[in-house]
């Protein structure tokens, strides 16, 4: 994340805000400092996760998660979060 701030110029604070707090923003300066950094447009880096994952995973995603019982469920959304902290 300090890179990210150094290459930016968007301080440290307001990266670690946007990170640790789903629903919170910045301006639009910084918005667009930091999707160049990753090499996106604004629009392209705000609906980059809905890209990511193609509408035929999602499906499937969906569908093998129709099959597990609610206590799998529980444990897979647990494995999952544990998975994205991994990088913190």
């Amino acid at each position: 994340m300090t890179d990210l701030s150094r290459a930016t110029g968007v301080s440290l604070d307001v990266l670690k805000k946007l990170k640790s707090r789903p629903n919170s923003s910045t301006s639009a300066e910084s918005g667009a400092r930091i999707a160049a950094f990753y090499g996106k447009s604004v629009d392209e880096f705000i609906n980059f996760s809905r890209a990511v994952v193609s509408q035929s995973e999602t499906a499937e995603f969906l569908s093998l998660l129709d099959r597990l019982t609610a206590e799998e469920r529980k444990l897979l959304l647990r494995q999952l979060r544990g998975m994205a902290r991994g990088g913190d």
